[in-house]
């Protein structure tokens, strides 16, 4: 398996099913196979494995879901000139 060969990023193979990984350096984010791998703002998924550190992306997921939760379940206000059957 072949890795970034630049701190700065280097895209050395394309990414596929085939187990070519897509090596971006900088930001960080590295995936293979099943894998995925995010350095810089903290995200590392490995199978069914789950590791996060700091801030991440997958922290601010969960704060759009739960906030869209709350919202739904919100009262919605009624339009100010509702139409009624006759």
């Amino acid at each position: 398996m072949q890795h970034c060969s630049s701190i700065k990023g280097v895209w050395e193979r394309d990414l596929s099913i085939g187990g070519r990984d897509l090596c971006v350096w900088g930001w960080g984010l590295c995936v293979w196979g099943w894998g995925l791998c995010v350095w810089g703002w903290g995200l590392c998924v490995w199978g069914r494995g789950l590791w996060v550190w700091g801030r991440t992306l997958l922290q601010l997921l969960f704060r759009l879901t739960a906030t869209a939760k709350a919202n739904a379940r919100a009262p919605r206000a009624e339009p100010l000139n509702p139409r009624r059957c006759v």
